[in-house]
């Protein structure tokens, strides 16, 4: 039997040429040739599969995402690498690392969560969540962290040097029926004319109800490095995990 990293290996299309990732350099900055899609987009729409054994057996299985553009046209793959005893016991909170390959089989981009108690009842004996953002795999570029607050979900996104880039601030009601639910990225702390992208889980019916699969999008309002694109975009599943994963909750 196929393991989860082979099927997805396997739906990739046939690569030709490799590209070569290169980071931050003296001369030309950041150069992510195996994302020159992302560059040319302010639309991510990102797809959850839908897992039929998982909800017909209950087991918890790797996630998987296709990120699409504007269009519709998809520009990367993920798939969830974790182990299997933690998807099933500690479901949603459990520790994970996420990779997106682009559409020539190459890893570009790789999100790691540690595991972190994500209850927020005292704010001195949880670890909040966070997630690193690295492009190319292995080379950090940012961090989004969950800011305690007793009301509206809020998430700083900072920088290598630990400067803050972004505030994110979601509503007071995540979990609204029937309907999406928007966060709002601003610059720098948060100011209403500052926003520079918004981040929508969309309702998708019974997929909801069930938990299954949750379908996002991610709209840039403003024009902004690739760096700050790529660590919004891992913002988009540290609140999924946080908010629409309901395997398991804490």
């Amino acid at each position: 039997m196929m393991s989860a990293v082979d099927q997805v290996i396997s739906a990739q299309p046939e690569s030709g040429e490799k590209t070569t990732l290169t980071a931050d350099t003296d001369a030309g900055g950041y150069q992510p040739l195996g994302l020159k899609d992302l560059t040319k987009t302010n639309v991510l729409r990102v797809h959850q599969y839908l897992d039929v054994l998982e909800v017909l057996l209950g087991w918890e299985r790797s996630n998987r995402y296709q990120i699409c553009d504007a269009d519709g046209k998809q520009i990367l793959y993920g798939y969830e690498v974790g182990v299997c005893l933690a998807r099933k016991v500690l479901g949603s909170s459990r520790g994970l690392v996420l990779k997106f390959s682009d559409n020539e089989s190459q890893d570009v981009i790789s999100l790691h969560r540690p595991l972190r108690c994500s209850t927020r009842c005292c704010w001195m004996c949880c670890h909040l969540q966070e997630m690193a953002i690295h492009s190319p795999p292995g080379t950090p570029i940012g961090t989004v962290r969950e800011i305690w607050s007793c009301g509206a979900p809020v998430y700083n996104v900072y920088n290598l040097k630990e400067g803050l880039l972004y505030t994110i601030v979601g509503d007071c009601c995540h979990c609204r029926a029937c309907g999406d639910v928007t966060f709002h990225v601003y610059e720098g702390p948060r100011e209403k004319e500052d926003k520079v992208a918004d981040l929508s889980k969309h309702w998708t019916g019974c997929r909801d109800i069930i938990g299954a699969a949750n379908d996002f999008s991610l709209t840039y309002i403003k024009d902004i490095g690739v760096k700050d694109k790529l660590t919004i975009f891992g913002a988009v599943f540290l609140i999924g995990f946080n908010y629409f994963e309901k395997h398991c909750r804490c």
